[in-house]
């Protein structure tokens, strides 16, 4: 009887000890830890290598003319936009420049004693130009060269003086301009020096046929906004 006993309590005690392990073997994994959010925020992109595109510039320097005027004082003011292709190498431009010169003028007239006469010809011109240029590098360049042309008007007036009297006449003439030169990238702006070449014809009652044909030298500041 014991030894039938002893059988039947072995198998109770296995069965009851795979009972109480079965809950622990059929509980399910941890899930495992959800990725922490990334929180870095997005960094806007850049603007262009000088933002908005705008240059505008302030130039001084001297014109020598073709014809017969005289050197003259030569002031400029440019107003471009760099367009956003090409990496801002091509634009347009307004300048505006001033050029104060002039020449003496002679002739012959019996009305007047010793019968010739002469008369100083002070000439003020503002040339209003729209121009296209390219800059053949781009912001990353430190010194970049530039070139330009376009179509100018040229508004004149001359200002006779003879015996004492002093005359007015006004014109106006189409033309065009070139220019070309460097800048150098210096504090918020840039340095530059440019070669501008200019030309009109135009033929009027003082000094008489001529043209505003001129080779210029300029140096100023230009400023990227």
């Amino acid at each position: 009887m014991v030894r039938r006993l002893v059988p039947l309590v072995l198998i109770l005690s296995i069965t009851e000890l795979a009972a109480a392990q079965e809950p622990l073997a059929s509980a399910p994994a941890s899930a495992p830890a959800a990725p922490a959010a990334d929180v870095t925020a997005t960094a806007p992109a850049p603007a262009g290598p000088h933002g908005t595109g705008l240059v505008v510039d302030l130039s001084v320097g001297a014109l020598v003319p073709t014809s017969k005027y005289d050197t003259g004082f030569l002031g400029g003011l440019r107003l471009g936009y760099r367009l956003p292709w090409l990496a801002q190498r091509l634009g347009v431009a307004v300048g505006l420049a001033y050029l104060r010169t002039g020449r003496t003028v002679s002739g012959t007239d019996p009305r007047v004693p010793d019968g010739t006469w002469s008369a100083d010809v002070p000439t003020d011109q503002l040339v209003i130009d729209l121009e296209i240029f390219w800059r053949f590098f781009d912001a990353s360049h430190r010194l970049v060269p530039y070139v330009g042309a376009g179509p100018a008007l040229f508004l004149l007036r001359d200002t006779p003086k003879t015996y004492g009297a002093e005359n007015t006449e006004d014109s106006t003439q189409v033309g065009f301009v070139v220019q070309g030169g460097a800048d150098y990238r210096l504090g918020p702006g840039a340095v530059f020096g440019e070669v501008r070449a200019q030309y009109a014809g135009v033929n009027r009652t003082v000094p008489g046929d001529h043209n505003l044909g001129g080779i210029g030298l300029q140096v100023g500041y230009r400023v990227f906004f």
